[in-house]
């Protein structure tokens, strides 16, 4: 049912967003922008970022109409625009779009199953783009939509390998059930011990993940 995957979706997104502060988000792979409306419903503002230009004019014309504070932008993630102008005045993308909060849902197994991109990559990416909170969707190699790419049959296709590519970056995670399952909703945050540069991690963080636990459902893991 069509409706009741999307509600439980955006039921779990929505979870995580009313318990963070609201300020400027970031939406990668915004398609329509379901989930950018979302971030704006919890008093945020959204920066809106796609390939595609018929879904951005679509959200821009929607925004504007309801005028929401929601900015569409075409750009690929991965290769963001750099410094450029007179003399560099211009900053990079990965400064002039940091956000507080960003939104990586259903992307991160495109990037890593068709483009080909490495968990540490995306990871360092995530990071570039990342005040505080990172939102991202994992879907396992045993979905329904993904299980005969060949790229999912590597071994380091699972949650905690991808925890650990995140690891060097947040202090935590907290990991929910999405829709359909199994696949799993992220939640990772920066923490006192934890910065945007590379942090070794804390002893109780590498017992969690090099144990191999992805977490239950809801649990928030220090890394």
């Amino acid at each position: 049912d069509p409706e009741t995957f999307n509600k439980a979706k955006y039921e779990a997104i929505d979870g995580f967003l009313s318990s963070i502060p609201p300020g400027l988000v970031l939406d990668v792979g915004s398609n329509a922008g379901r989930y950018s409306e979302l971030a704006v419903n919890r008093g945020n503002r959204v920066v809106a970022i796609d390939t595609d230009e018929l879904t951005l004019q679509e959200l821009y014309l929607n925004a504007r109409t309801a005028r929401l504070p929601i900015l569409p932008l075409k750009m690929d993630i991965m290769w963001p625009t750099g410094s450029h102008g007179l003399g560099l005045s211009r900053p990079p993308a990965t400064d002039r779009l940091k956000a507080d909060t960003t939104l990586w849902l259903a992307v991160l197994h495109h990037l890593t199953g068709t483009q080909l991109f490495s968990y540490e990559a995306v990871a360092r990416m995530i990071d570039a783009y990342t005040r505080e909170v990172a939102i991202v969707e994992f879907i396992p190699k045993d979905d329904i939509h993904i299980r005969e790419w060949p790229r999912v049959a590597e071994s380091w296709w699972d949650v905690d390998h991808f925890i650990e590519a995140m690891r060097p970056y947040f202090g935590s995670v907290e990991v929910r059930p999405s829709i359909p399952d199994p696949r799993l909703m992220l939640c990772f945050k920066r923490t006192a011990n934890s910065s945007s540069s590379k942090t070794s991690p804390n002893a109780e963080g590498e017992e969690l993940i090099s144990g191999g636990r992805s977490g239950e459902d809801g649990e928030v893991l220090n890394l």
